[in-house]
C-alpha cells in the first residue's frame, strides 16, 4: 500500500531513533517525537491494526517497527506523567507483540521487554488455535494463509523464553497441534511428520511422573498410526502399539482417559493383525475392547464409539476366522449403538455405516433377507443424516454394494442399476486426498458395471427387437468398467493386485468383443504384474493365476501361438494347486483348464489331455460349494464335446448336471429371469441326460430306463414344479416345522444365487482376497470410531462352503420328520407307476445321441427306441408345420395357397405317426381301434423340446385309407408336462369331487366379443356361445363384455381381470369365450384378453399365485392357449399349464388359432359330450377328455382334409 505521506517520513523517524539510541534518549520527548509518532500510527491504523508477516505490506510493518522503538524510548523519558508512560509502554508492547512473529522485526524488541512481548504473543498464539480449531470443529474450513500464520506463530515460539504459566511441554503441542490443524486440511505429509518430530521432543521434555505424559505418548501414537495409514510404513505401526502401551503404563489406573488410550491401542493391534494375520493380535484387541467397556465410561458419546468399535472389530474377527457367534454379537451391539445415537449428532452415520456392514456380512452368512433390507435402510438413513465427507462416501459404496448382493439374490435390474448410481456418487464424494478409499469406491464401481454389462448383454442374447440397442448399452457399460478400473489402479498409493486384476479383466472382455489387440495386450500386463506381485500363500494368488492363464488362451485364439496355450495350461495348474478345495472361486479354474485341455486336445490329438479334461470337468461339476450354473456349465461343456468318446463319464455327469436345474431358476429371480436363465443353459440338458443314461453300462436295462425318466421329471416343468413345491411338500412343512422351513428356503437361495461370471472375477480371488483397505482408521481425535469398511470386503458368496455344509444337515432333519422322507427327492419308482393305473404315461424323449419313448405302466418303465426319429428331421418338420400354420392362420390367405399348406400339415402329421406314434402304440398293444361302443384306452403324453410344439394326439395317416392308423383311431390323448403335475391335477379332481361347502355346483362364463384393434378381430360367435352355454352349464354366471353402445352387461358383470380371479373360488367349471395371445419372449406374459387386458391383465403369471380348492373345469375357448413356444420348449408355461396350476383338474385348451364359429361349435358339442348317458343331465367333468376326444372325431371324420381345423384342441390334466 502507499503510505500517500511525506517521503522523508521513514528516514526522519530512521534518522530520530538513531541519535536517541545512540546519543541521547532525552531526545525522545517533544514535538518532533510526536510527531513522528502520531503520523507513523496513521500509517499503522489504516492497515487496520492486524500486524504479521503475511496479513501487511513491508511499508506498514516498517511504519509499525519504528513506531513500536519511538513509544518505547518515550515511555523511558523521565520525569514524563505516569499516565502517559504507561500509555506508551502498553502500546509499544502491543506493536512488539505483533513484531514478534515477523522474523525481521523480532530482533529490535528491547531485550528488557521481551519476556513481556513473550508471554503476550504466546497467548495471543494460544487464542489464535483455540479459535481456529472450533471453527474447524463447527465445519469451517480455514484458509491456507490462516494455517501457515499460525505455524509460524508457534515456530517463533518455539525458541523463545517461556513465561512463568507455560511449559515447554505444553508449548511443543501446541506447535504440533498447529502443524496437525494443517495436516487435517491439506494433507501435506511433511506437516504429520512435523507433528511426530514435535511429539517426541514434548515426551522428551515431560517427567516420568508428569501427568502429561500418558496423553503425549497417547497423541504422538496416534500421529504414529496416522503415518502408517498415510505411507503404510508397518514400523509406524509397530512404534504407535509402543507408544501406546507405554501410555496405558504411565496414565492414572482411575483415570477418566485410561479408556481412550486403552480404545486407541485395540484399533491399532487390529491393523497389527491385519499386517500379519496373528490372530492373537486381533484377540488381544477385542479383549481390550471389552475390558473398556466394562469399566464405568461416563462419557455417553465415548462409551457409544468403544461399543461400536468393539462391534467392528468382532465382524473383522468373523471375517477372518468364521466364528458365527461374532458376527451375531457384531449385529447386537451395533444396532445398539444405533438405537442409542442421537439423531443429528455427528457419529451416527459413521455407527450406522457399522452396522449397515455387519448386517450385509450377516445376510452372507445367512441369506435372511431382513438383513439385507435393514443393511440398505441403515445406509440410507446413514447417509442422510451427513451432509457430505467420507462418511456419506463410505454409506454410499456400501450401499451399493448392498444393492449388488440384493440383485444377486432377486435379479432386479433396478437395483443394480441404483447400485452402480451409489457407487459412482460414492467415489465422486470421497475427498481426492483419501485415495484407500477413492481407489476402493473405483474398483467397488468398476465391479457392479461389470455386472450390468453382463446383465443386458445376456438381455441382448434373448431379446430380438432391441438387441442392438442392447448390446450397445452393453458395451457403454463395459467402456465405464474399464474406465473405473483406471482410476482405482491410478489412485492407490501402492500397486494393487486386485484393482489390477479389475482392469485387466475389463480389458479382456473388451477385446473378447471387439478383438482389439492393444486391449488384449494391456490386460495381459495388467495380468501379468498382479500375478507378480501376489506372493505365494496369499489367498488371491489362484485368482490372478487364473485370470492371467484366461488372458494366454485369449492370446492364442488371436495369434494361434501354441506357447501361449500351454503357458495357459501351466497357469491354471498352478492355480488349481494352490486354491483350497472348499474354495467357490475353484470351480472356475478347474472348467477353464478343462476347457484349455479340451481345446489342446483337438489340435494335438492327445488322449492323455482328453482324459484330463473329462476328469476335471468332472471334479467341476460335483463342487458341491460353486453355484449351480457354474456346474451346469462344467456339465453342458463335457457333452457337447466328449459325449462321444466319454459317454459313461458324460451321463454322469449330466445326471448330477439336471438335478441342479432348478437351482438355475432360483425362486428368489424375477419371472423373466428364471426364463432366461432355463432357456440357455437348461435347453436340452434333461433330454440328453436321459439319452446318455439309456446307454450306460453299470445300469441294469430296467434301471437306466427308471433313471432316464426320473432326470426327464427333474430337467423338464422346472417352473412348474416349483410352483408345485408350494402346494406339496413344503405347504406341509411349513405347516409343521416353520422353523425348518424357513431355514431350508434362505440356504437353498444362498446355494441358488450365481457366482461371478464364468470368467474368473475381476477380484483374482475370493472374497477375503478383494479387501482393498489392510486396516481400519482412527479418526484424528481418536476417539471416534474406526471406518467400518473395507472396499470389496463385503459379498454375500463369501461362504457358500459353510452354506452347503447347513443345507445338508436341514435337509437330513427334515426327512427325519414323519411323512417327509421323501422331500426335494426325485420320485421313486412305486410314486412314478401309480400314477400309471388310469393308463400309459408316455414321455418322449428326443437328444442328438438318440431318440426314445418312454412308457410308464403299472409295471414299471421301459424304453422303446424310435430310430426314425432324428434331432435335425424333427427340427425341419417342426419349422415346415408352423410355417403352415401361419399362412392358414392368415386370414387374407386365398384357397390355392391354403391347400398347399393343409396337405403339408398331414404330411408332418403322418410322419408324426410314423416315426413316434405307432412304435409307442405298437410297443403298448394299442394296436387298432377300440370295440365300437367301448370307450378307447387313455394314455398321457409328454412331449419336451420341439416335439412339444406338434400335436402327438393328431398324428396319423388322415385319409379315407387309413386304417387305424392314427392316434385319435385307438387312444384317447391327453397331456401332462410331468408325472407330477399329473399326480397334482388328480389330488385337485379329487378334492372336488367331495361336497361344495358353498353349496351346488356352479359355473362362470367369461365371454369377450370384442375389444378394440389391437386386441384382435371381433368374435360374434363368442355372444352366441355364452348364451347358449348359460343354458347347459349348472348355476352359471356370465361376465360379458358390453358392445359398442354399453349393451349387452350390467355393470357389475363386465368380465375385468379383478371380477375373473373373484369368482373363480366359487364356480366348479370356468368358461372363456375370447381371444388369447401368446408372448413368445416372455411366455409368463401370455394372456386372456379381458376388459382391462392394457392396464390389468390376466396372465400366466398374475394366475401363479392363484390357489383354487373343489374347481374341476377349465375350458379356454381362445387361441394358443396351450402353446409351448420355443423360447422354453421343456417348461409349459402357457395358460393351459397355469389354470392347471390354480387347481383346475381338467383343462380344454388350444395349440393355435382357432376359427370363431368352429370354437362355438366345439364348444358347445363338449359340453353336451359331458352329459350324455346321464339321466340327471349332471356334467361329468371326468369324463372331459373322452368328451373333447369325441368331439374331435366327428368334426375329423368330416373334414379329414383340414387338420388345421380340428387337431388344435387338446386336454391337458386327470
Amino acid at each position: 500500500m502507499s503510505t500517500g505521506t511525506n517521503p522523508f517520513l521513514f528516514e526522519a523517524a530512521t534518522a530520530l531513533l538513531g541519535d536517541i539510541e545512540e546519543l541521547d534518549r532525552a531526545r525522545a520527548e517533544g514535538p518532533e517525537v510526536d510527531r513522528l509518532v502520531a503520523e507513523l500510527d496513521s500509517i499503522v491504523a489504516a492497515q487496520g491494526g492486524q500486524g504479521g508477516r503475511d496479513t501487511e505490506d513491508a511499508q506498514v510493518s516498517a511504519a509499525r517497527g519504528l513506531l513500536a522503538r519511538l513509544l518505547w524510548h518515550r515511555s523511558q523519558v523521565p520525569r514524563r506523567e505516569r499516565r502517559s508512560v504507561r500509555a506508551d509502554r502498553i502500546a509499544a508492547r502491543q506493536h512488539f507483540v505483533l513484531l514478534f512473529f515477523h522474523p525481521s522485526y523480532a530482533a529490535s524488541i528491547p531485550p528488557e521487554l521481551l519476556p513481556e512481548v513473550v508471554d503476550h504473543a504466546e497467548r495471543a498464539a494460544v487464542g489464535a488455535l483455540r479459535r481456529l480449531q472450533t471453527a474447524v470443529a463447527r465445519g469451517h474450513r480455514p484458509e491456507r494463509a490462516d494455517l501457515d500464520a499460525l505455524v509460524e506463530m508457534w515456530r517463533a515460539l518455539d525458541s523463545a523464553p517461556l513465561p512463568p504459566w507455560s511449559t515447554a511441554t505444553r508449548r511443543l503441542w501446541n506447535l504440533a497441534d498447529a502443524f496437525q490443524a494443517r495436516f487435517e486440511v491439506f494433507d501435506d505429509g511433511p506437516d504429520l511428520d512435523m507433528v511426530i518430530q514435535t511429539g517426541k521432543r514434548a515426551i522428551d521434555a515431560t517427567s516420568s511422573g508428569d501427568q502429561a505424559l500418558a496423553d503425549n505418548l497417547r497423541n504422538v501414537g496416534g500421529a504414529l498410526f496416522r503415518r502408517f495409514h498415510w505411507k503404510r510404513r508397518y514400523d509406524d505401526l509397530e512404534a504407535a502399539v509402543s507408544m501406546l502401551r507405554d501410555a496405558l503404563d504411565a496414565a492414572d489406573k482411575e483415570g477418566p482417559d485410561r479408556s481412550r488410550i486403552v480404545m486407541d491401542l485395540a484399533v491399532m493391534l487390529n491393523s497389527r493383525f491385519e499386517q500379519t494375520g496373528d490372530r492373537g493380535h486381533l484377540d488381544e484387541s477385542i479383549a481390550l475392547a471389552r475390558l473398556v467397556l466394562a469399566t464405568a465410561v461416563e462419557d455417553a458419546p465415548l462409551k457409544l464409539t468403544f461399543l461400536g468399535n468393539l462391534a467392528d472389530l468382532l465382524r473383522l474377527r468373523f471375517d477372518a476366522f468364521g466364528a458365527v457367534e461374532d458376527l451375531d454379537e457384531a449385529v447386537v451391539k451395533g444396532r445398539a449403538v444405533v438405537e442409542e445415537s442421537e439423531e443429528g449428532r455427528a457419529g451416527l452415520p459413521m455407527n450406522l455405516l457399522g452396522l449397515a456392514a455387519s448386517l450385509y456380512v450377516r445376510f452372507g452368512r445367512y441369506g435372511e433377507v431382513a438383513d439385507l433390507d435393514e443393511a440398505i435402510t441403515a445406509a440410507r438413513r446413514g447417509m442422510n443424516a451427513q451432509g457430505g465427507g467420507l462418511a456419506r462416501a463410505l454409506l454410499l459404496s456400501n450401499l451399493g454394494l448392498a444393492l449388488r448382493g440384493r440383485f444377486v439374490r432377486y435379479g432386479a435390474t433396478s437395483d443394480l442399476e441404483e447400485a452402480a448410481d451409489a457407487l459412482a456418487q460414492a467415489v465422486r464424494a470421497t475427498p481426492a486426498d483419501r485415495t484407500v478409499y477413492l481407489a476402493g469406491n473405483n474398483h467397488n464401481l468398476s465391479i457392479v458395471l461389470f455386472a450390468l454389462y453382463e446383465h443386458t448383454k445376456a438381455l441382448a442374447a434373448v431379446e430380438e427387437t432391441d438387441r442392438a440397442e442392447l448390446t450397445a448399452k452393453a458395451l457403454g457399460y463395459l467402456d465405464e468398467v474399464i474406465e473405473a478400473a483406471r482410476a482405482a489402479v491410478a489412485t492407490a498409493d501402492v500397486p494393487d493386485a486386485v484393482y489390477l486384476a479389475g482392469l485387466g479383466n475389463g480389458l479382456l472382455a473388451r477385446h473378447d468383443e471387439s478383438g482389439a489387440v492393444p486391449d488384449l495386450e494391456e490386460a495381459t500386463a495388467c495380468l501379468r504384474e498382479a500375478a507378480r506381485i501376489t506372493p505365494e500363500g496369499h489367498p488371491g494368488r489362484p485368482g490372478h493365476l487364473s485370470n492371467l492363464g484366461m488372458a494366454m488362451q485369449s492370446r492364442y485364439e488371436r495369434f494361434n501361438d501354441p506357447d501361449d496355450l500351454d503357458e495357459a495350461i501351466d497357469l491354471l495348474r498352478a492355480a488349481l494347486e494352490r486354491a483350497p478345495q472348499d474354495q467357490p472361486g475353484r470351480i472356475s479354474y478347474l472348467t477353464n483348464l478343462a476347457d484349455l485341455l479340451r481345446l489342446r486336445s483337438e489340435v494335438s490329438g492327445s488322449a492323455t489331455d482328453a482324459r484330463e479334461a473329462v476328469g476335471r470337468y468332472a471334479e467341476a461339476v460335483g463342487t458341491r460349494e460353486a453355484a449351480p450354473s457354474a456346474r451346469v456349465t462344467a456339465g453342458r461343456a463335457a457333452a457337447a464335446h466328449f459325449a462321444t468318446a466319454f459317454p459313461l463319464d458324460v451321463a454322469r455327469m449330466l445326471d448330477t448336471a439336471v438335478e441342479l436345474l432348478p437351482q438355475l431358476a432360483a425362486r428368489h429371480l424375477k419371472r423373466l429371469d428364471q426364463q432366461h436363465a432355463l432357456g440357455g443353459l437348461a435347453a436340452g440338458m434333461a433330454s440328453d441326460a436321459a439319452a446318455l443314461t439309456l446307454e450306460r453300462s453299470d445300469l441294469t436295462v430296467a434301471d437306466r430306463a427308471e433313471r432316464a425318466l426320473q432326470l426327464l421329471e427333474a430337467g423338464r416343468g422346472v417352473l412348474l414344479g416349483q410352483a408345485l413345491d408350494t402346494r406339496s411338500d413344503l405347504t406341509d412343512l411349513r405347516r409343521t416345522r416353520p422353523d425348518l422351513a424357513e431355514r431350508f428356503v434362505n440356504l437353498r437361495e444362498i446355494l441358488d444365487s450365481p457366482d461371478s461370471p464364468d470368467r474368473p472375477s475381476a477380484t483374482g480371488g475370493d472374497a477375503s482376497s478383494q479387501a482393498g483397505l489392510d486396516g481400519m482408521e482412527l479418526a484424528s481425535s481418536f476417539e471416534q470410531r474406526m471406518v467400518p469398511y473395507a472396499p470389496g470386503l463385503l459379498d454375500p458368496q463369501a461362504d457358500r462352503r459353510a452354506a452347503a455344509a447347513a443345507f445338508d444337515a436341514v435337509l437330513e432333519e427334515i426327512r427325519g420328520l414323519p411323512g417327509l422322507s421323501g422331500f426335494a427327492r426325485l420320485a421313486d419308482l412305486r410314486e412314478l407307476t401309480a400314477q400309471a393305473a388310469a393308463g400309459p404315461l408316455i414321455a418322449v424323449n428326443v437328444s442328438r445321441f438318440r431318440c426314445d419313448a418312454l412308457l410308464l405302466t403299472p409295471d414299471g418303465v421301459r424304453a422303446v427306441p424310435l430310430p426314425l426319429l432324428e434331432h435335425a428331421a424333427l427340427a425341419e418338420r417342426t419349422d415346415a408345420f408352423h410355417q403352415a400354420l401361419t399362412v392358414l392362420g392368415d386370414r387374407d390367405t386365398r384357397l390355392p395357397a391354403r391347400e398347399p399348406a393343409q396337405d403339408l400339415l398331414r404330411e408332418v402329421l403322418a410322419w408324426l405317426w410314423d416315426t413316434v406314434a405307432a412304435p409307442v402304440l405298437d410297443a403298448l398293444g394299442f394296436l387298432g381301434p377300440p370295440t365300437p361302443g367301448v370307450p378307447g384306452p387313455r394314455v398321457w403324453w409328454m412331449a419336451g423340446g420341439l416335439l412339444s410344439l406338434l400335436p402327438l394326439h393328431a398324428a396319423g395317416h388322415h385319409d379315407t385309407k387309413s386304417g387305424g392308423r392314427a392316434v385319435i383311431d385307438r387312444v384317447v390323448s391327453s397331456y401332462t408336462p410331468t408325472v407330477r403335475a399329473l399326480t397334482y391335477a388328480r389330488q385337485q379332481a379329487a378334492a372336488g369331487s367331495v361336497p361344495r361347502p358353498q353349496g351346488p355346483i356352479s359355473s362362470l362364463i367369461v365371454s369377450v366379443p370384442a375389444l378394440g384393434p389391437d386386441a384382435g378381430p371381433p368374435l360374434p360367435s363368442a355372444r352366441l356361445e355364452a348364451a347358449e352355454l348359460a343354458a347347459k352349464l349348472p348355476a352359471a354366471e356370465v361376465l360379458l363384455e358390453p358392445g359398442p353402445q354399453g349393451h349387452g352387461s350390467d355393470g357389475g358383470n363386465i368380465p375385468t381381470a379383478a371380477a375373473v380371479l373373484g369368482r373363480l373360488a366359487t364356480c366348479s367349471i370356468a368358461h372363456f369365450a375370447c381371444h388369447g395371445n401368446h408372448f413368445p419372449k416372455d411366455p409368463s406374459r401370455s394372456m386372456l384378453f379381458l376388459h382391462d387386458y392394457d392396464t390389468k391383465p390376466l396372465t400366466v403369471a398374475a394366475l401363479m399365485g392363484v390357489r383354487l380348492d373343489q374347481v374341476r373345469l377349465a375350458y379356454l375357448s381362445a387361441c394358443r392357449t396351450a402353446y409351448q413356444g420355443r423360447q422354453l420348449p421343456d417348461e409349459s408355461v402357457h395358460l393351459a399349464s397355469a389354470f392347471q396350476l390354480a387347481g383346475f383338474p381338467h383343462v380344454i385348451a388350444t395349440l393355435w388359432e382357432v376359427l370363431d364359429g368352429t370354437a362355438h361349435a366345439v364348444a358347445g358339442d363338449f359340453y353336451d359330450r359331458l352329459a350324455e348317458g346321464r339321466n340327471d343331465g349332471v356334467l361329468d367333468t371326468d369324463r372331459a377328455a373322452h368328451a373333447l376326444h369325441k368331439v374331435v372325431r366327428g368334426i375329423r371324420e368330416n373334414r379329414l382334409d383340414n387338420p388345421y381345423l380340428w387337431s388344435a384342441y387338446v386336454h391337458a390334466g386327470a
